[in-house]
């Protein structure tokens, strides 16, 4: 047996499973970065559904016992009656295409501004983010609503307040 010509052989099958060796150590290096980010991401998005959660069972203690007397007037809450966050009535009100929504934050806090039907079913979200302390205006672009009556709910600071807007 010719033992040289066996060691070319074996030199280009190590040399082979060198190259193999280096290609799977790149991409387990790829991989693992592609992991750190998406753990940031996680860790970014555990947080925001920790924030909304606190919000969302701040809105369920206030709205617990909201209708017990059978009449949706006790939804409407009115005007100056809260003593953080100030809903007022949309102007114009009745409203042709646009509406202007004001609302007042003591405190910087993440807003969450949503019109909906009569039924309860939301349209959309007009503000859905952090806000600063302050007077606040958000348009509300009704061009495609039908005539009749909506409500306009904003949650901040762990309060829900909710008004009756006419769409003519």
């Amino acid at each position: 047996m010719r033992y040289n010509d066996l060691t070319a052989i074996l030199i280009a099958g190590f040399n082979g499973q060198t190259v193999i060796v280096a290609n799977q150590a790149t991409l387990i290096e790829d991989q693992s970065t592609e992991i750190l980010e998406l753990k940031s991401q996680l860790h970014t998005m555990q947080q925001q559904m920790a924030s909304m959660l606190t919000v969302v069972q701040a809105m369920q203690a206030k709205t617990n016992n909201c209708c017990n007397d059978g009449s949706t007037s006790s939804l409407i809450t009115p005007a100056g009656t809260t003593e953080g966050v100030k809903l007022l009535q949309n102007t114009p009100n009745p409203f042709d295409t646009h509406t202007r929504i004001d609302f007042t934050l003591p405190t910087g806090a993440y807003v969450v501004l949503e019109p909906s039907h009569v039924q309860g079913r939301p349209l959309r979200r007009l503000v859905d983010g952090q806000m600063n302390a302050g007077p606040q205006s958000i348009m509300l672009d009704g061009s495609s609503l039908a005539p009749g009556m909506y409500f306009y709910t904003v949650y901040a600071n762990g309060e829900l307040i909710t008004k009756k807007m006419v769409k003519k």
